[in-house]
């Protein structure tokens, strides 16, 4: 037996997509190199982490993580 199973979802929509190889490049072609939305771009596509844990990511952290 469920106990959640009569429990309604909050939230059903589309979501976001997976942006394509040329949505990203359409990106890095706008923010240049060394640019802080390159920066980010990068992070997020080659770290792995969440967009919670990219949000607090600083060098305080990453001088201890990596």
């Amino acid at each position: 037996m469920n106990p959640a199973a009569k429990i309604k979802l909050l939230h059903s929509g589309d979501g976001f997509h997976t942006w394509t190889v040329e949505e990203v490049r359409q990106f890095e072609a706008r923010h240049p190199a060394g640019s802080k939305a390159r920066l980010m771009l990068h992070l997020a596509l080659y770290t792995g982490l969440r967009l919670d844990s990219l949000a607090v990511l600083g060098r305080q952290i990453c001088a201890t993580a990596f």
